[in-house]
C-alpha cells in the first residue's frame, strides 16, 4: 500500500483547483482549521478568522494579510499570510512585500508566515530577518508532523480535519521505529533514512521515548533479579565456620561454633 504523506495531499489539493483563487481560498481555510485544532496554536489563539471575516477589517480588501489570529492570553492581533507554493519553486521577496508592509500597521503586533516552500530567497530571507515585530514561520514539514490524520483529507473539504487520537504512529512510522529498536540491540549507533514529508522528526521522538521505556524496563527487571538473589541465600552467603573463644564457669577455655551470613543475610536468633 502507498503510503499518504502531507506531500500527497498538497498535490491532491493543488492540482484539484479550478483556479488560482480556488487554490488560495482552500489553502486558507485549511490553514484557519488547522490554527484552530493543532494543539500547539489551538492554545496559543482563542480566535482566528479568514481576513473577510475579522471584525476589524472595516471593509478594507486584503492587501497582504490573509488571517488574522488573536493570542488567547493578550488580546494581540497576528497578521497572517498563507503562501501556498509548489515545493520546488522559490519563495521571492515580493510575494511576501504586501504582508510586511500590513504588519507593520496597527493593530498587529507580530506575524505568521505559513508556506509550502521551504526555499526562499535570499532577499526575501534578509526581509524577514529584519521586521521589527517578530514573524514566526510554518512549513510543510509542521503540517506533516501534526496531530491531523491526513488520509482522511478531502481536498474538496479543506475546513474538514481530523486529529489522530492521542498522535499514534502511522503504520510505516511504527515500522520505522521498531527497527531501530532493533537494531540498537546490538549496535550502538544508527541513521534513519525518511523521505521528505513522512515525519523524520516525529517519528525520531518517538522512538527515543520507546527507547527510553524499553531501557528503563530492561533496568527494572535487573533489579528485580537482583532483589531474588537477595531474598534467597545461597550456600556462598554464609562464611566458613567460625571458632569463637568463651570461658566456661570453670574458667576453662570453651568453642562455640556458628556461622557467620553475608550482611544480606539476616542473623538468626
Amino acid at each position: 500500500m502507498t503510503v499518504q504523506t502531507f506531500a500527497d495531499i498538497f498535490d491532491d489539493l493543488y492540482f484539484s483547483a479550478t483556479s488560482q483563487r480556488d487554490k488560495g481560498s482552500k489553502f486558507e481555510r485549511l490553514l484557519k482549521r488547522y490554527l484552530e485544532v493543532e494543539p500547539k496554536y489551538a492554545d496559543q489563539f482563542s480566535n482566528v478568522w479568514l481576513w473577510q471575516d475579522w471584525p476589524g477589517r472595516n471593509g478594507q480588501v486584503d492587501t497582504g494579510i490573509d488571517l488574522v489570529a488573536e493570542d488567547r492570553y493578550t488580546g494581540e492581533l497576528i497578521g497572517v499570510q498563507a503562501k501556498f507554493y509548489d515545493p520546488a519553486s522559490p519563495l521571492p521577496k515580493k510575494a511576501i512585500d504586501s504582508f510586511f508592509t500590513e504588519l507593520g500597521k496597527s493593530p498587529f503586533t507580530q506575524g505568521l508566515i505559513v508556506s509550502t516552500t521551504d526555499t526562499w530567497s535570499k532577499h526575501a530571507e534578509a526581509a524577514l530577518e529584519n521586521q521589527s515585530k517578530p514573524v514566526q514561520r510554518i512549513r510543510l514539514q509542521d503540517f506533516a508532523e501534526s496531530t491531523i490524520d491526513w488520509s482522511l483529507f478531502n481536498p474538496n473539504e479543506p475546513e474538514v480535519l481530523v486529529q489522530l487520537p492521542g498522535k499514534q504512529p502511522r503504520k510505516y512510522q511504527r515500522e520505522a521505529i521498531d527497527s531501530l529498536l532493533n537494531g540498537f540491540q546490538t549496535h550502538d549507533r544508527g541513521k534513519l533514512i525518511m523521505a521528505c514529508g513522512t515525519g523524520k522528526t516525529f517519528t525520531s521522538l518517538k522512538f527515543v521515548e520507546d527507547f527510553a521505556k524499553a531501557r528503563s524496563a530492561e533496568r527494572e527487571r535487573e533489579r528485580e533479579r537482583e532483589r531474588e538473589r537477595e531474598r534467597v541465600p545461597s550456600s556462598s552467603s554464609f562464611h566458613p565456620l567460625r571458632c569463637y573463644s568463651k570461658l566456661s564457669t570453670s574458667g576453662l577455655p570453651r568453642l562455640k561454633y556458628r556461622y557467620v551470613p553475608s550482611p544480606s543475610v539476616p542473623m538468626p536468633q
